[in-house]
């Protein structure tokens, strides 16, 4: 089956994660606490563009969830440094934990974490949940600050929330990646299946891509979909029933309660909902041109497209019409930041409730208001959010890894 590039490949995005500088910890700033919110409505005044400084290429990792798996574990990356530090249960009430002041005066609950790394931070039910690393070719799951089956496999991926429960997928076998497991609410499901690809909570209910007999299926609440298809692949919750990319006679299309609802096209890459209304990156002709369709509109075509997401009804991707360092992320339709260049900033965006949020160094563009880091200097890794708050992974002094939450 044709593989989504939404599908980021995990040992691109340890590769991406693999730098670390020396800091210090600034003390906060004592000013009056602010969020994120009045911050980013003091003025009227829109998203402004941005270029971003080519000298500097530090590398994050792709704010999305799901990816493809290396073959074997030699593939992974190791890492040689260590923490010290003593570890903070990272849920998100941030109860019992530092706070700390960016120079605006936005606040943030401070938590160090003793890992090398950390990857696919997500919320469940309150808590957070994402894989790490501390020693070489030894992957985790941290949940609530509690590290799961540390020597139980191998390495563990798309950490999810469904139904307010934690979902997730495994590899054992002793570092030959033949053995994959699908885990929810403690519990292992879809033994029958050989590979898992995504997770997601639909209505409520379990559905993920599957392996069955060398071709992928959805499996949404124990029933199989999709089986008189070519392939299945990548269900999302539309409306509180399951949307996924069906594939038949080399063309692509989505279904949706089991009609066809949009045209066959080359390939569909990418699927998401925003404001009850599907929105995907649709791939036609034999130049590979691509387009974002949201609603039924198009936008306009480029060669390359990707990482596309929505929310309150906007939607942001990243595009070039050059080659792949040469990216530009749109917004609403309109190009934000220019020239993104072989650098982590043209991965690290994230949409919080209908605004656009993105790194530039050691500052946050959040709805067009710059938002310095509490530490001087550090290294923002990623971002993600949770019921409108931002999450930030920082790297500060002594390559302390640190998770921000914003208070």
């Amino acid at each position: 089956m044709y593989k989504n590039p939404h599908i980021v490949d995990v040992f691109t995005a340890f590769l991406l994660l693999s730098c670390g500088c020396v800091h210090q910890i600034q003390q906060p700033a004592a000013t009056t606490v602010a969020t994120l919110e009045e911050v980013t409505t003091t003025s009227s005044e829109p998203v402004e563009e941005h270029t971003t400084p080519a000298e500097e290429t530090v590398p994050s990792t792709p704010n999305t969830r799901g990816y493809d798996l290396p073959t074997t574990m030699n593939e992974m990356p190791s890492s040689s440094s260590t923490t010290t530090s003593q570890y903070v249960p990272a849920t998100i009430d941030g109860i019992g934990k530092r706070i700390v002041t960016s120079p605006e005066g936005v606040s943030f609950y401070e938590t160090e974490v003793p890992y090398d790394w950390l990857l696919a931070e997500t919320v469940v039910n309150g808590k957070l949940a994402y894989i790490a690393q501390n020693a070489p070719d030894h992957y985790f799951l941290v949940y609530d600050g509690n590290e799961i089956g540390k020597e139980s496999h191998d390495f563990y991926y798309i950490p999810t929330e469904v139904n307010g429960k934690l979902a997730y997928a495994t590899i054992d076998d002793n570092g030959t990646w033949s053995k994959k497991s699908l885990i929810y609410d403690s519990k292992e499901t879809g033994k029958q299946y050989t590979n898992f690809i995504t997770i997601a909570d639909v209505g409520g209910k379990l559905a993920y891509t599957a392996v069955k007999n060398n071709t992928d299926i959805v499996v949404y609440d124990g029933r199989e979909m999709g089986t008189e298809y070519d392939s299945a692949d990548f269900p999302i919750d539309l409306n509180g029933k399951p949307a996924y990319i069906a594939r038949k006679d080399h063309k692509d299309f989505v279904v949706w309660d089991g009609k066809e609802i949009t045209p066959r096209y080359d390939h569909i890459e990418s699927l998401i909902e925003t404001d009850g209304k599907l929105a995907y990156i649709a791939v036609v002709g034999p130049g590979t041109e691509r387009y974002v369709v949201y609603d039924g509109v198009e936008s306009d075509r480029y060669p390359m497209i990707q990482y596309l997401s929505g929310s309150k009804g906007r939607i942001a991707y990243i595009t070039s019409r050059g080659g792949f360092d040469e990216g530009e992320l749109v917004f609403d339709g309109k190009v934000v930041v220019n020239n993104y260049g072989d650098s982590r900033w043209k991965y690290s965006y994230i949409l919080v409730d209908g605004k656009l949020v993105y790194p530039v160094h050691n500052v946050i563009n959040y709805n067009g208001k710059e938002i310095h880091c509490p530490y001087e200097p550090c290294e923002i890794s990623h971002l993600n959010s949770y019921n409108g708050k931002l999450i930030l992974v920082v790297t500060t002094g002594h390559d302390k890894t640190v998770i921000l939450q914003e208070v």
